[in-house]
């Protein structure tokens, strides 16, 4: 419920200005009748989950308008059936071009006994066609729509409609069946629609950020009514059988197709997806992303503007003078096309009467033609031919006699059609036969060939035609024609040097001597694809392929300077080169092959090399051929080292590899770089890591300090000339920073694997650093060093530059090595809950520390030097959470157990308030309040007491109400003051009067004993059972309503529903801007299109509109202050459409409002409907949203500021 005034709803506070109520099993409407009652339709029974939206918006009374301070004037139900007359109007085509709504429906509930009264239903079909559906740009219009991409923003969806637009513009085609009921009966009207993409590449090209600015979409639509029928129905329908009251679709369809109603008196509008006032002056509706005007009703045209105003003006104008002309274009050539299919609907098996129906359409230029224009239908032989075509038919003759071929491009059941009147053989139009082709070559070819025997041939020269048409000829002759001797008169069999010769029966064909490239050229020929050479060979034996390979591969073919680059291709596709591992013959052409390099084994290659048979082919594959063998530093990186594992089980093999490496080591020194970074070395966890990443075995101290199996290498490696050899490449034999890291990560290894040595390890690593650090800070000190870096340098072993030292300290900090307590060292010390030995410094400080991290931080078991603390980060001050935890925590156990700490408490607690005080004057001050409310954290000398009870400044001290500030604290005091401690006690009084705590007054229950107000409530709804109150009792009967609401006790409404745990507050507009929006935005005439689209956005497929007349009782309610809208109501429920509380909330900002992934372009959204109430009110799924933007109904009564709030009453006790 939405009560923007706040003063109508119960439990509303000025910060929480809105109710949401979770209904779904809480038995809402046995406990409210009277308030829940006017929301039960269409399914809605307030007991289950309402699987759509109901929004009821009570009529502005006389009464409720005299206090508004949204709108003065009253909203009578008169004025409701006015609205619903003036919109049934225009229902109809306000349907066209919305992408979610199907179905809109008008009712009047009259009284509370009577039925629901169907005054106007409005039903949108889409007409199927298969066509539609096989567009090459369906994709794209079912990403536009949202069916394939819906989780894409609109941002995402430019970016790719950017890219899935081509210079061929993306239009679409469908027919639309709107049918409206109303008192009058039933009337269907059939619509055609296009629609269209258009480019983003044009001459004033968007930028990115232009179209994400003002989410341009060069997107329009048109539309026009083909033909309408009135169907006598009479009215009926209910909100449990409306769809029952439509005529069947196909009756409709077939009584459409038998009518000649026309639609002559059509004015089209213009549409931004609901209709703007104002007429297009053509017989067609045009539906585009218009920009709007700032009241979001009319088209902007921005012409004196500049920036990004100019960049929207720019869209709406491309879209009238660029898109739109286009699309006109698009849409007659469709409806010519429909013109066209209706008269090629013919009945085929009676002649007679096809005769006499095609006759009308004679010498009528209904025709598609390739070359984009059309042909007139005529007797045969009257006119110029036009040409059916099959398989390659189309491609020969496409650019050369386009005029005379149908288009390809239409629609299966038009090319049917057309096929049928080419069956007839009465008309001008008739398949492409072998016959008609020889007659059409003088078209084609040169004329002058026609009876040449021979001719040159210079393939796309002066006429002659290419080798790609000669093929596709061949092609066609051999599919389609039986008898090649229709072709004799024609030079078209292609022979050698590029000759033509005719087509002469028992021929001799001259057989040149067969050489490598006339073989190649040849199987090229054969197969017409490099791709497709391979698979000739697929039934070849081995040895004949060796054959061929011998043959192909002679000098003299290379040497002559036979071979080109397509004959080199050719061979590469050939699969006849050995494979060196597993000697299968493959072709170069799947994958990169190499030549075997000199001096390397042959056990060490595999199928990436081939092996050859003589040196003479070695020479052709690499200089030929483009074959190379690989480098020495490359073949082992790429072919050893990557498969160590294959041979590291071989006896003898890994040594024998080393010392290959090692030989090539002292020839090219470059492979250490190489190598050094190559993971080829196991470590004894079976893990392969780069040389520099472990550690040489032989050096027993590193073994004190490391994990054995993740820092060492294996065991086939522990061999003395591998591992000198390792040390050539970087396996280390020293502690370096590096070391130290590692020694970190394996005191972490090893805990994490609960090895006993994890703390062992740890005390090892931390002397280390104490002693490393020990020095450094004597050298700094000392001024040993005037650089301090060298200094650190030369004090860490491997130690880099500043920047590689400050890595190495912050990454230490975030590995877990420190030992830590896992008990606390001191009795009664605030504890962290955990049993770790072993943290991270990050969660760790030294014992020093203990006092003031114990509750939040580990504490180190063991000594550290002041250096080694600063660079670990623990003489930075603590976290606010870390300081406020261990100071309630201090309270508390000194509290319960009272300690004897009370010097130790003297020295630490000061501590811990000095670094609080930083905190007073940050954004983190609430938080610090919200942490010790409630809680005895302010320390005394000998105690901790609240804040509450402290004053710097008292002319008593009344122990244990009232404490003065101790002296030694004093310099804490903006700290303390800020935390509620008072300058003085006086200040306790002049706030004014009242009780600050009344939770700790004591009053009189129903029985006369005094309890808590917490524990009491009184009972505001008589007609409720009272044996549902549990833990409360009735407070006595003396004490009237407000005096107990004023002393803090709950009413038995609130009590079953408006509290904390049951209720949710909820974001409600200021009234103020909401009477600024409407000024701008119009009157109330809107408000029904405003909910519409909102609809359409929120994707629903049926809105229901009711009035819903009836005044309905008025003493169950949640407030007897909502007792004024219980009177007549409009109510709309948006069908199959629930919407999230954060959804709801969204339609209480200010616009432009964005939903789903879609924006209301269109006008005011939900707040249109403060035009006629004042208290709106929503369902959807289990929850009930209440808004007062006045602040009158569930506001507190000092703030009357916009309220709403949010019940959720699932699973509410009954």
């Amino acid at each position: 419920m939405f009560d923007p005034h706040a003063c109508n709803l119960p439990g509303i506070s000025p910060t929480h200005p809105g109710l949401r109520i979770k209904f779904a099993g809480r038995k809402i409407l046995e406990q409210f009748p009277d308030q829940f009652s006017p929301f039960l339709h269409f399914g809605c029974d307030l007991q289950r989950p309402f699987p759509g939206t109901l929004f009821r918006f009570a009529l502005r009374s006389a009464n409720a308008a005299s206090r508004s301070q949204i709108k003065k004037e009253v909203y009578a139900p008169s004025d409701v059936l006015s609205l619903f007359s003036s919109f049934s109007e225009v229902v109809s085509a306000t349907l066209l071009f919305l992408r979610n709504v199907k179905t809109i429906s008008i009712f009047v509930k009259e009284g509370p006994n009577s039925e629901m009264q169907l005054l106007n239903c409005v039903r949108k079909d889409s007409v199927n066609e298969p066509e539609v559906e096989r567009s090459p740009f369906q994709h794209i219009f079912s990403s536009m729509y949202g069916n394939q991409l819906d989780g894409l923003s609109k941002d995402q969806f430019l970016q790719k409609l950017s890219k899935s637009i081509d210079r061929n513009v993306p239009w679409r085609s469908q027919k639309l069946l709107v049918s409206e009921q109303n008192s009058a009966g039933c009337r269907s009207c059939l619509w055609l629609t296009s629609e269209c993409l258009g480019s983003f590449h044009g001459k004033n090209k968007l930028t990115t950020s232009d179209k994400k600015f003002y989410k341009f979409v060069p997107w329009a639509c048109v539309a026009t009514p083909i033909n309408s029928v009135e169907i006598g129905k009479k009215m009926g329908g209910s909100e449990e059988n409306l769809d029952e009251s439509f005529p069947n679709t196909a009756d409709v369809l077939q009584k459409l197709q038998a009518s000649t109603r026309g639609t002559l008196d059509f004015d089209g509008r213009a549409f931004c997806f609901l209709p703007l006032p104002i007429s297009t002056g053509l017989p067609v509706h045009i539906n585009a992303y218009f920009e709007l005007s700032s009241n979001r009703r009319d088209i902007w045209f921005g012409d004196d503007m500049a920036g990004t105003g100019r960049c929207a003006q720019t869209g709406t104008c491309t879209s009238l003078k660029r898109w739109l002309p286009q699309l006109m274009v698009i849409f007659l050539k469709e409806l010519l096309w429909n013109l066209a299919q209706a008269i090629y609907s013919f009945p085929f098996g009676q002649k007679q009467k096809k005769s006499s129906y095609i006759k009308k359409f004679l010498w009528v230029t209904l025709i598609p033609l390739s070359s984009g224009a059309f042909a007139k239908l005529d007797k045969r032989g009257l006119s110029e031919q036009i040409y059916v075509t099959r398989a390659e038919g189309y491609s020969l003759l496409k650019d050369s006699i386009p005029h005379q071929l149908v288009d390809t491009e239409i629609s299966d059941h038009l090319y049917h059609k057309l096929c049928a009147l080419a069956e007839s053989k009465d008309f001008n139009i008739s398949f492409l036969t072998c016959q008609l082709l020889e007659n059409i070559l003088v078209r084609v070819i040169p004329a002058e060939w026609h009876y040449a025997k021979q001719v040159l041939w210079v393939p796309g020269n002066q006429g002659h035609p290419s080798v790609e048409w000669v093929r596709l000829l061949w092609s066609y002759l051999r599919s389609s024609c039986e008898d090649l001797s229709l072709f004799s008169n024609w030079p078209i069999l292609p022979v050698e040097n590029n000759h033509l010769i005719q087509l002469v029966e028992n021929s001799k064909v001259i057989r040149d001597v067969l050489n490598s490239n006339g073989f190649l050229n040849a199987l090229l020929a054969v197969t017409g694809k490099l791709d497709d050479i391979e698979g000739l060979f697929g039934d070849a034996t081995d040895g004949g392929l060796h054959e061929l390979r011998s043959f192909i591969l002679q000098s003299k073919w290379f040497s002559d300077g036979l071979m080109d680059s397509t004959h080199v291709n050719i061979i590469k596709h050939i699969p006849m080169f050995e494979s060196f591992k597993s000697r299968k013959l493959v072709s170069l052409s799947r994958s990169l092959k190499w030549l075997k390099p000199e001096s390397v084994r042959d056990d060490l290659l595999d199928d990436d090399f081939v092996k050859l048979d003589s040196e003479k082919e070695r020479i052709i594959l690499e200089n030929f051929l483009g074959i190379r063998e690989p480098s020495r530093v490359d073949f082992y990186k790429d072919y050893v080292l990557s498969r160590l594992s294959d041979f590291i089980f071989q006896e003898g093999f890994l040594l024998g590899i080393f010392c290959d490496i090692r030989s090539l080591l002292t020839e090219d020194n470059t492979c250490k770089e190489v190598f050094s970074t190559t993971p080829f070395v196991q470590a004894a966890d079976g893990a392969w890591k780069e040389p520099f990443r472990l550690y040489d075995p032989r050096v027993p101290e590193l073994k004190m300090f490391l994990h054995k199996e993740a820092f060492f290498p294996s065991e086939p490696f522990s061999d003395p000339e591998i591992l000198d050899t390792l040390v050539a490449f970087g396996l280390r034999q020293t502690l370096g920073v590096a070391g130290l890291l590692d020694c970190a990560r394996s005191v972490s290894m090893l805990y994490e694997s609960r090895d006993s040595e994890a703390v062992i390890l740890a005390r090892r690593l931390l002397s280390c650093l104490n002693a490393v650090t020990l020095k450094l800070s004597y050298e700094e000190v000392s001024g040993h060093s005037a650089d301090t870096t060298t200094s650190q340098e030369n004090a860490l072993p491997g130690g880099g530059g500043e920047e590689k030292l400050e890595d190495f300290w912050s990454d230490l900090r975030s590995i877990s090595w420190c030992p830590v307590y896992s008990d606390p060292p001191v009795e009664g010390l605030p504890w962290l809950a955990s049993a770790h030995k072993i943290a991270a410094p990050l969660s760790t400080r030294p014992q020093s520390q203990m006092w003031i991290v114990s509750s939040k931080l580990h504490v180190l078991d063991g000594e550290c030097s002041e250096y080694l603390q600063q660079k670990l980060g623990w003489m930075e001050p603590l976290d606010l959470h870390t300081l406020s935890a261990q100071l309630v925590g201090l309270s508390k156990i000194y509290n319960e157990t009272r300690l004897q700490y009370d010097t130790e408490l003297k020295k630490q607690i000061p501590i811990i308030y000095s670094q609080l005080q930083n905190y007073v004057r940050t954004d983190d001050l609430a938080f610090l309040k919200s942490s010790l409310v409630g809680d005895n954290w302010v320390w005394i000398g000998d105690d901790f007491v609240s804040p509450d009870v402290l004053a710097f400044d008292s002319p008593v001290k009344f122990s244990p109400y009232m404490y003065v500030v101790p002296s030694e604290l004093s310099m804490f005091q903006d700290l303390l003051l800020a935390l509620g401690v008072r300058q003085t006690i006086a200040d306790n009084y002049l706030d004014g009067p009242g009780l600050e705590n009344r939770s700790t007054l004591l009053i009189p229950d129903s029985t006369g004993v005094l309890r808590g107000a917490a524990d009491l409530v009184y009972n505001d709804a008589p007609w409720m059972e009272t044996n549902s109150v549990v833990g409360k009792r009735f407070v006595h009967s003396s004490i009237s309503h407000d005096l107990a609401n004023r002393l803090g006790i709950q009413s038995l409404r609130s009590l079953s529903l408006v509290s904390k745990e049951l209720t949710k507050d909820f974001p409600c507009m200021d009234y103020n801007k909401i009477t600024e929006l409407l000024e701008s935005h119009g009157d109330y005439e809107f408000l029904l299109f405003d909910l519409l689209e909102l609809a359409d956005c929120c994707k629903a497929k049926k809105l229901h509109l009711i009035f819903d007349k009836r005044e309905h009782p008025r003493q169950s309610l949640l407030q007897h202050n909502l007792a004024e809208f219980q009177g007549p109501a409009l109510v709309a429920i948006l069908e199959g459409a629930s919407l999230s509380g954060d959804e709801v909330a969204s339609l209480q900002f200010l616009p432009p409002w964005s939903l789903r992934g879609d924006t209301l372009n269109y006008g005011l959204g939900l707040l249109s409907c403060f035009s006629i109430s004042d208290l709106p009110s929503v369902v959807s799924d289990g929850y009930l949203y209440i808004f007062d933007p006045r602040g009158v109904a569930i506001a507190t009564p000092s703030t009357r500021l916009p309220s709403a709030k949010v019940f959720p009453l699932r699973g509410m006790p009954g």
